[in-house]
């Protein structure tokens, strides 16, 4: 059924011939357009008008939140690709798809306002920074499967005949 999400073995899932092939050289562009995390977190933290304390913390919980992160493929595959990645900029690569970077950097300053990692002790620091980098990838996961399901019912509304819908 259309609009219908399904869960499969990652071994069956093929490339869209439609859309653009992932290659390495696509891969170390939106690396690079990362940048550090540091970087990454300034960027974001001017756009949104926050303060050096704010992007601190966010670039602090990213690099604690991922150090005992399970990546598939395994960061090594990462490194062969794009020496200069990071397990904390691979990790926004896979949560901010479709240029989500500034809605991802949002949400991980929610975050960061509740993360205390100079009062925290390092065990501490590092479990609550892999629990917000948890539900914040979880909160954008949901969100791309809401708009998937959208796109579906638009789509499943104009093969029906209803004519071009907004969506």
């Amino acid at each position: 059924m259309a609009g219908e999400l399904k869960w499969v073995a990652v071994d069956l899932v093929g490339f869209n011939p439609f859309g653009e092939q992932f290659i390495d050289e696509s891969l170390q562009t939106i690396l690079h357009q990362i940048g550090t995390v540091k970087q990454w977190t300034e960027h974001f933290g001017l756009m949104c008008g926050h303060d050096a304390s704010i992007t601190d913390n966010v670039a602090r919980l990213l690099t604690e939140g991922v150090k005992h992160w399970n990546f598939q493929p395994p960061m090594w595959h990462i490194y062969n690709i794009c020496p200069e990645a990071t397990p904390a900029t691979w990790w926004i690569l896979l949560c901010a798809d479709n240029k989500k970077d500034k809605q991802l950097y949002s949400k991980l300053a929610i975050c960061a306002e509740d993360f205390h990692p100079f009062v925290w002790n390092e065990v501490t620091t590092r479990a609550w920074s892999a629990v917000f980098l948890q539900a914040v990838k979880a909160e954008m996961t949901a969100e791309a499967k809401e708009w998937l399901r959208e796109q579906y019912r638009a789509y499943d509304a104009y093969a029906a005949g209803a004519g071009p819908v907004a969506g």
